[in-house]
């Protein structure tokens, strides 16, 4: 387990969680590259598989678990070829299985704060990204 640690609540990695995000008529596969309790940083979207929305269904798979969740696009960043996306999600009130998930795996991390995430000077909105 990696920390990321450039953000106000810290950031986790753990190798091999793949995610599944989807809207009304597109789904998309990606890597999560980091995550805390209420955010989620996916990679290696396909930028023409899934279109700009406020609202995404994600679906995290690994260590035994299948996690549903609804999440919000706050910033996104394109590869350098341009076919892939990173995208920085809010989740949308944490279902406890994600809690449990999270818990699971970091017991010491009890809370953390809600504050909107800061943006970098090359992130841009999602709408922007795409």
């Amino acid at each position: 387990m990696i920390c990321v640690n450039n953000r106000r609540a810290e950031r986790f990695y753990i190798p091999g969680l793949k995610a599944s995000i989807s809207t009304v008529g597109s789904v998309a596969i990606g890597k999560v590259q980091d995550f805390s309790l209420c955010g989620i940083n996916i990679s290696n979207i396909n930028r023409k598989a899934i279109p700009a929305s406020q609202k995404y269904k994600l679906v995290i798979n690994g260590y035994g678990y299948t996690i549903n969740f609804m999440v919000k696009p706050c910033w996104a960043t394109g590869s350098s070829c341009g076919k892939f996306l990173k995208i920085g999600f809010k989740i949308i009130h944490p279902p406890l299985m994600w809690k449990l998930f999270f818990r699971s795996l970091f017991p010491d991390e009890t809370h953390e704060p809600l504050d909107k995430p800061e943006y970098h000077e090359t992130e841009k909105t999602l709408a922007e990204a795409i």
